[in-house]
């Protein structure tokens, strides 16, 4: 699981308290480039509002950056697109995506100003979630078209906007060269979930081999194989083999590459 994050930081900084408490640490150009910096690492929305008074840059930089865990995502990350556009969820490397909530419809009158939307009450989260979950659960990356056509109509002469709430768990990926044995394990409490397998040649780097030239080499069971044998186990070993998965490309030097989580 990733350590939440609050979604905004409402940073409210005075100017002149600045130039009276911390008198030359920082000009208004360096206070805005500081706000960009943080704002980047974080993924917090920085807010600079000049008529309250705040705490200093370095009380602001602590709290903060000490905020964001090493390695770890940003949970419940938000997109809204308005009715036709797309959607689009990533995560970071060795992450993927789980969607927590969707909708496809309209609760307030602000967003994706329009003339038809007095209808407020309209949506229904069940069937959105399940749309949005079939198209991006455990991928990295997701797009989701903002349409009547994926959603259906719940509320026809409205005009719509989509509502996804995500968050990125921790993927685990490992590399087995052909002959090797794959082993997974997962923490007391969690159990395997293959995101995904592949048995064969799809990349040239892995496993260095005379025999790799096909960068074109699949097995078209590696994911049922896998799943079948890991999936809801806390431990789990595949042999990376013909013998487990069949010949995909005879005379080619293959490996078995499995991504999973633990949940």
């Amino acid at each position: 699981r990733c350590h939440a994050l609050p979604d905004t930081y409402f940073i409210r900084v005075a100017f002149s308290a600045f130039s009276q408490r911390d008198k030359g640490e920082m000009t208004s150009v360096q206070l805005g480039l500081f706000c960009f910096i943080v704002g980047t690492v974080s993924g917090a929305t920085i807010v600079v509002d000049e008529d309250n008074l705040g705490p200093s840059p370095k009380e602001i930089a602590d709290g903060i950056l000490d905020s964001v865990p090493d390695g770890q995502c940003t949970e419940d990350q938000e997109v809204i697109v308005c009715e036709g556009n797309v959607a689009r969820l990533t995560c970071p490397p060795d992450t993927v995506i789980r969607i927590t909530e969707a909708n496809y419809g309209r609760s307030d009158f602000p967003t994706c100003p329009h003339p038809a939307r007095s209808n407020r009450n309209c949506g229904n989260k069940a069937k959105s979630a399940a749309v949005v979950r079939n198209l991006c659960n455990r991928r990295r990356h997701c797009v989701v078209t903002a349409t009547n056509g994926v959603f259906g109509d719940p509320c026809r002469g409205t005009y719509k906007y989509l509502r996804v709430d995500y968050d990125c768990e921790p993927a685990f990926s490992i590399n087995t060269c052909e002959g090797g044995t794959a082993r997974m394990t997962c923490p007391a409490g969690k159990v395997i979930r293959v995101q995904r397998a592949l048995y064969g040649r799809t990349e040239f780097r892995p496993c260095p081999h005379p025999a790799r030239s096909n960068l074109n080499c699949k097995s078209s069971n590696s994911f049922s194989i896998v799943n079948g044998r890991c999936k809801g186990k806390r431990t789990c070993v595949v042999s990376a083999s013909n013998g487990v998965f069949g010949d995909p490309c005879r005379g080619t030097y293959k490996y078995l590459e499995v991504q999973y989580i633990c949940g």
